[in-house]
């Protein structure tokens, strides 16, 4: 199965998100709404999405 890994300061290219399906995960990672291209992200993760991608919140408090 393959990942993808969206947070807010790096992501895959959008073509590639857009692109992705059936056996791939999406995680997102706390803070990746607060990217400047946030909404390109959701339509592109929408599309993934209807092409069976799976997406998954990664809301977890980094290591002190």
């Amino acid at each position: 199965m393959a990942t993808m890994l969206i947070g807010p300061d790096s992501a895959p290219p959008l073509g590639d998100v857009r692109a992705a399906g059936v056996g791939v995960v999406i995680l997102l990672k706390r803070g990746w709404a607060a990217r400047d291209d946030a909404g390109r992200y959701v339509s592109a993760i929408g599309d993934a999405m209807s092409h069976g991608a799976e997406v998954c919140s990664l809301d977890v408090e980094p290591h002190q």
